[in-house]
């Protein structure tokens, strides 16, 4: 099974490279990751800082293309840097049960209206 994590993780004293952190919280969070089978995508600093905040996990490396930590803000006012990246999967698309739809073009609304007028309404 395939499994993508990503997101703004504020780990700033991780060594990625290394896998080392600076503190008990970050270790524990790389070897959580390694538990999972985890591998860190993001090789770029992602925050203007230098740092590598934002973080793209996955079990499966070959998935994820083409990340790219984009140098301009075009794309959001912020002190993180947008990143872009591919996906390669193949999904199966579930057929979805038939429901049940009316032709309300084909109703007999005289007879409707007529057994409607003869409801005692009260």
């Amino acid at each position: 099974r395939k499994l993508i994590v990503t997101g703004d993780f504020n780990l700033r004293g991780i060594d990625w490279t290394n896998s080392i952190g600076m503190n008990n919280i970050e270790n524990t969070f790389l070897n959580g990751f390694a538990e999972l089978g985890l591998v860190q995508c993001i090789r770029d600093p992602t925050h203007s800082k230098g740092s590598i905040l934002d973080i793209l996990l996955t079990t499966s490396e070959n998935s994820i293309n083409n990340v790219q930590v984009q140098s301009d803000r075009s794309y959001c006012n912020s002190d993180h840097f947008p990143i872009t990246f591919d996906i390669k999967i193949k999904c199966r698309r579930r057929k979805l049960p038939k429901r049940q739809r009316y032709n309300f073009a084909k109703a007999d609304w005289a007879n409707l209206n007529s057994d409607l007028a003869n409801v005692s309404w009260e």
